[in-house]
């Protein structure tokens, strides 16, 4: 590719918005693809059946010795001819094996579109797609899957985890438009584009905003974790600059992290382990259960909803429970519980919270306590209760826009070493 060429690839939660930036990318002189192309041109059927295809399709290529990237690496052989020339933005990441095939490209960026589930839903509903209970089964499938396969020892994850894509992307988008904007939605999130794609083009020419600088302040906390699961960051700042506290999640003062503790392993699996092993019997139809994998059962009859590897019983039976196993305190937490060691404590009114992740609703409450009246985030799927509760206590929620901290230092810093 030339220099000044870019390759996108755009993730993000159902109905986010991703085809629409796609479509204006393509409308200003882009080559378009799609990654769904390549599986309907590929297999047969209706979207879960494409879904399920897709997943065995990167779990082959994984145990054949790839990355699991076959659907990036088709999309590049059905455009080769047209690399060289223009820029190319690839729609419908939904695994990291996709993103590692991409990024083996120069000039190749992830970019994630967001938007509240709220949002979402409406857009789907104009689409004339009006069941609710499909709607969030989509979504949550398309959050984590979880399926797990193993090649030479190492475990590979291949279904879809939209989560852990926009997690890792280069650059985040905030796509929760109003619909009575409907007309301007396509200008709108073209303009936001643009603004990073000059980034991009020319990167250490421009500073980085202000959030952006927070955000990423938080990104660097969660470095400090310990936590076997997800590393996760917090901080607070007053009068829309000054950082006064900062958390991450780990263990309470003097204990030990499960690393060591439960040498290596996470005690809040321990305990979901212990619980699913007393499962003997189909809570909903009551013949015997089945270990799908390590953490999760499924029952043996195929005509219960149990059977079906959707409705693990995990998600029915610890839902919830697994906040308060857990031995860590939230970053959010800790961030709030630092200052109190702050000169007498440092009054959190009107504050702003910066976090990695969407606060639970064991930090909901503690945030609406101290009141605490504005959060910014990146989580592509919040806790609703907790949003819910959040929003009745108005507190502003507001999803971040701007580039993240894989790519932060690189596009914004103003000389080479």
């Amino acid at each position: 590719m030339m220099d000044n060429n870019l390759i996108i690839g755009l993730t993000g939660p159902f109905n986010c918005g991703c085809t629409t930036i796609s479509k204006s990318l393509e409308k200003n002189g882009w080559v378009r693809f799609k990654l769904s192309d390549i599986l309907r041109e590929m297999c047969k059927g209706d979207r879960g059946e494409l879904q399920d295809q897709g997943n065995d399709l990167r779990k082959k290529d994984i145990e054949a010795g790839n990355n699991g990237g076959i659907l990036i690496r088709k999309a590049f052989e059905k455009i080769k001819d047209k690399i060289d020339d223009n820029n190319i933005v690839l729609e419908c990441i939904k695994n990291p094996s996709e993103i590692m095939e991409l990024k083996k490209r120069p000039n190749a960026y992830l970019i994630s579109i967001n938007a509240f589930f709220s949002k979402r839903w409406e857009r789907s509903k104009k689409k004339g797609e009006k069941d609710w209970g499909k709607f969030e089964a989509t979504s949550e499938r398309d959050k984590n899957e979880n399926l797990i396969t193993e090649y030479e020892g190492k475990s590979f994850y291949y279904g879809q985890e939209v989560q852990k894509c926009v997690d890792i992307a280069d650059i985040a988008i905030n796509n929760s438009i109003n619909y009575k904007d409907e007309d301007r939605i396509d200008s709108v999130l073209f303009n936001k584009i643009s603004h990073f794609i000059a980034i991009l083009k020319s990167p250490k020419r421009m500073i980085p905003s202000q959030p952006e600088l927070l955000m990423n302040n938080a990104y660097c906390t969660s470095l400090l974790s310990r936590c076997l699961k997800r590393q996760t960051g917090a901080i607070i700042v007053i009068n829309d600059q000054y950082v006064i506290s900062s958390g991450y999640n780990t263990v309470p003062f003097n204990e030990t992290d499960c690393k060591v503790e439960y040498a290596g392993k996470c005690y809040r699996d321990k305990k979901f382990k212990e619980i699913l092993d007393g499962i003997k019997f189909c809570p909903e139809c009551g013949k015997s259960m089945l270990h799908s994998h390590s953490l999760d059962k499924s029952c043996t009859n195929a005509k219960c909803k149990y059977y079906d590897k959707k409705n693990f019983l995990k998600k029915s039976f610890i839902y919830g429970k697994g906040l308060d196993v857990c031995r860590a305190l939230h970053a959010e937490e800790s961030a709030i519980l630092q200052s109190s060691h702050l000169g007498g404590g440092i009054s959190l009114e009107g504050a702003t919270l910066y976090t990695t992740t969407f606060p639970c609703m064991l930090c909901a409450k503690k945030i609406i306590d101290v009141r605490i009246k504005k959060i910014i985030y990146i989580e592509p799927y919040p806790m609703r209760e907790a949003f819910d509760m959040l929003d009745k206590a108005d507190v502003k929620i507001e999803q971040f826009e701007g580039v993240k901290a894989q790519s932060f230092f690189n596009l914004y810093k103003k000389y080479d070493i």
